[in-house]
């Protein structure tokens, strides 16, 4: 909670029957959050949502069977969005009913938050391969977490990223959503821990830091023994207590997550899978004595402060950064690059790749793709008594338009077409730079189709090749730019051809004169 700076944190499975002021305190580290709950059924369930009230307020909150659904408030921006927290059933009989659940909430929503943007897409998940594992020397590991996002939140917080984390203490890894805004670093400052009294070796160094009082005048005897004992601890935590500490744990978690990655290649032995969990043990004591540190802090600063947020917890700035930042980088034989240099490296490679000759892609879109699938009957294609086959698209370089019908079954299976060229040519549609022109349609109905492409929605008239194309006669004045435009093309040739007759001319002068001569 502390090094990721979590604002919002959502727990499944949490197999808790009662949810008490110490267990909250616990996991938020001292930290100003408000919770809601679902309690277990038994030992399966439980669901647990906690907020930090400094960042954002709760304006609603409601929850099913298995769900929790909160709408949040921002306080520096009075923005609103919501956050849904889902378990899902383990048993195949129940899962329709949760399914219903799920749906009935959306499209019944009365906050305006949800309806009119159900389409959600799946954040891409950096780290771990799977996400739960049966902790057995010969595990089962498959993808049970997701995180889903809808096409205004992601525009809201374009630099978004969804982290998978090192799995340690749980049969699920934890998954760290980044909306891309960095948070100020407060200084930190010295103070005795608790959980130091149970490092081995801690008392011994106190007590040989302690000196002997002799005929020194008592006031200034304590005086010098506790600057003495500040000074030593400062320094021990530092270098001893923290820093050692921090760094067997960073080792520890590094070493796990090396073997989490080769478990995704390939199997492990059982000797390795043993290792893992001896290492995964030996950060389980660490984190009991840090647990133990902040359930201290935490109920001391409950008592003296209690919700005088103002003068205790941290103040967060306004003004915002966004960062970009790129940890890993995949090539294309499926190594990471985590180093700054292999990155670099990489890249610099890759657009020296981008911009240079290429061979001509196999997989086309419009006379590959699109061709086959009009003479398969997947698209219809317009116009068929002008054009053999009905007009599907038409195509120039990477300047494409498609022809649709107003059918949903031909909306699915183009959608399914781009979807296969980008996975067969290795190219991207750039959404974001296309539109959409809906013809005869209402309104609502334009912005259906718009939205179910994830394009912009296109006005008449368009641009194609540099020629206006209209759903109507176009005008005079919407077609003067088009011969403005072929005007300054003859201009400029008119130009190059009377200076080319006057060069021809005086080379033909030169001649006849030389030879006078």
């Amino acid at each position: 909670m502390q090094k990721h700076q979590i604002d919002v944190i959502c727990l499944q499975e949490t197999m808790v029957t009662k949810i008490s002021d110490s267990l909250t305190r616990s996991i938020g580290r001292g930290g100003n959050f408000s919770w809601t709950w679902s309690l277990a059924d038994g030992h399966s369930g439980g669901l647990l949502v906690g907020v930090n009230e400094d960042k954002f307020s709760v304006v609603n909150a409601c929850q099913g069977r298995r769900y929790q659904y909160l709408i949040l408030k921002e306080e520096s921006s009075a923005e609103c969005w919501g956050v849904m927290n889902v378990y899902g059933p383990v048993k195949d009989a129940e899962k329709s009913d949760f399914l219903k659940d799920i749906k009935d909430k959306i499209l019944n929503d009365s906050s305006g938050l949800i309806v009119g943007d159900t389409q959600l897409r799946e954040l891409c998940r950096n780290g771990s391969r799977y996400t739960w594992s049966n902790n057995q020397t010969l595990p089962v590991m498959v993808v049970l977490d997701r995180v889903f996002v809808s096409n205004s939140w992601e525009a809201k917080f374009p630099l978004v990223s969804l982290r998978a984390l090192t799995k340690v203490g749980s049969d699920h890894t934890s998954l760290l959503v980044r909306t891309g805004e960095q948070n100020i670093k407060v200084e930190k400052i010295f103070r005795f821990e608790p959980s130091w009294m149970l490092v081995e070796g801690f008392k011994e160094e106190v007590m040989k830091t302690w000196i002997v009082r002799g005929d020194e005048y008592v006031l200034n005897y304590w005086k010098n023994l506790m600057t003495g004992l500040r000074k030593f601890m400062k320094g021990w935590s530092m270098n001893v207590g923290r820093g050692e500490t921090r760094k067997k744990k960073d080792c520890l978690i590094q070493s796990i997550k090396q073997l989490d990655d080769l478990a995704g290649v390939q199997t492990l032995t059982v000797e390795k899978w043993q290792e893992r969990y001896n290492m995964e043990k030996q950060i389980m004591e660490i984190y009991e004595r840090e647990e133990v540190s902040w359930q201290r802090r935490g109920g001391e600063n409950w008592l003296l402060k209690g919700d005088n947020n103002t003068s205790y917890f941290h103040g967060i700035a306004n003004g915002r950064k966004r960062r970009c930042m790129i940890r890993k980088v995949i090539d294309d034989d499926g190594s990471k690059l985590e180093d700054e240099k292999s990155i670099r490296e990489h890249v610099d490679l890759f657009y020296k790749k981008l911009f240079g000759s290429e061979p001509e892609p196999t997989i086309k879109l419009g006379e590959g793709i699109f061709k086959k699938a009009s003479e398969e009957g997947f698209v219809k294609g317009l116009v068929p008594d002008l054009v053999e086959g009905g007009l599907t698209h038409l195509q120039y370089a990477d300047d494409t338009i498609l022809f649709l019908s107003d059918l949903e079954e031909e909306y699915r299976n183009v959608k399914f077409l781009l979807f296969c060229f980008e996975e067969l040519s290795g190219m991207r549609i750039n959404y974001s730079k296309s539109e959409v022109f809906p013809i005869g349609l209402e309104e609502v109905e334009k912005r259906r189709v718009a939205d179910l492409f994830h394009c912009k929605m296109g006005l008449f008239p368009m641009k194609y090749l540099g020629i206006p194309i209209g759903d109507r006669r176009l005008s005079k004045a919407e077609m003067m730019a088009l011969v403005d435009k072929v005007m300054g093309y003859v201009q400029d040739w008119m130009k190059l051809q009377m200076a080319t007759e006057e060069l021809q001319g005086d080379a033909d002068r030169m001649k006849a004169l030389i030879e006078s001569w």
